[in-house]
């Protein structure tokens, strides 16, 4: 063969190789444009095909809403100590931990608050011989009759520290019984304890002597029927005696019609009895009383006299 027969050959082959290399390029870019222009799948409108009863569930139902995150205090009290009292309180404030010291002064006050109404509570107490009460009205009926004359100047020292102990929002009335009368302090209407109205009560104890014959009901049918700034009867009526002169006959008449007045005016006041050296008959006669309006009984012998 020839050398110009095979430089036509080469020549042709080479031709052959580029149009194979330039179809396929062309080719594959006719594909690319081809796929590039393949539109994604349509989805149908759901709105259009909800029936009635979907609609209606989804405008019925609740909305699940995530649930609130609580910061939770800390369990470990704070305290705030002496040295406090040197910090400048606008520097504590305009600081950036204004909110933790905020919460240090609450609890202090809560701490506060709960030592005012323990101390409240423990000066809130009445007593009178030793019969204690936490009522806020109370009313002293005191035997003022002749036999009592030996110990009248004890008894009237206790019912002035016992009125005297009393707290500002308290209500208190007094009444002495004897020589067939009744002594009262007011006219029926219960006194805030008040410093004034102490003082009152103590030139009105005073002026009582002890002298006559015991007449107790009388005094009983002017106690249950005083009453306080809310127009209720005394929470608790401080019966004090050193008996009843009754004959035995006329105890249980004595304790019934007693309790009668009781639940007439005050059926929720207690009657809390003291006895002084009394005889086993007016015993139980105060125990008795004491018992069935949810009081107590107190009785006090000749040691108290000491």
């Amino acid at each position: 063969m020839s050398t110009q027969t095979r430089k036509k050959s080469k020549t042709r082959f080479y031709a052959f190789t580029a149009s194979v290399f330039l179809h396929i390029i062309v080719l594959t870019c006719f594909a690319v444009m081809k796929f590039s222009q393949v539109r994604p799948p349509s989805y149908p409108n759901q709105a259009h095909h909800a029936t009635l009863g979907q609609v209606r569930a989804l405008t019925q139902s609740r909305v699940v809403r995530p649930k609130p995150k609580v910061k939770r205090k800390s369990s470990t009290p704070k305290f705030i100590n002496d040295k406090t009292a040197d910090i400048d309180i606008g520097q504590i404030f305009n600081s950036a931990d204004a909110a933790a010291q905020s919460d240090i002064f609450e609890e202090a006050e809560d701490l506060s608050n709960i030592a005012d109404e323990v101390e409240q509570l423990e000066f809130g107490q009445v007593e009178f011989f030793g019969s204690r009460s936490y009522e806020r009205s109370i009313c002293y009926v005191v035997d003022c009759s002749g036999s009592m004359k030996g110990l009248f100047g004890l008894l009237c020292r206790n019912l002035k520290q016992s009125i005297s102990n009393l707290q500002a929002d308290q209500y208190f009335y007094v009444i002495f019984f004897g020589d067939g009368l009744v002594f009262e302090f007011a006219s029926g209407q219960m006194i805030r304890a008040s410093s004034s109205a102490k003082s009152k009560a103590f030139k009105f104890i005073d002026s009582i002597k002890s002298k006559g014959k015991t007449n107790a009901l009388n005094a009983i049918k002017r106690a249950v029927k005083v009453r306080d700034h809310c127009q209720k009867g005394p929470g608790v009526i401080y019966f004090l005696t050193d008996g009843f002169e009754l004959a035995e006959e006329n105890s249980n008449m004595f304790i019934s019609e007693t309790i009668r007045l009781l639940r007439q005016f005050a059926a929720e006041t207690k009657v809390n009895t003291i006895g002084f050296w009394v005889q086993s008959d007016d015993e139980k006669i105060l125990k008795a009383i004491a018992d069935r309006t949810g009081g107590e009984s107190v009785f006090i012998n000749e040691s108290a006299g000491k």
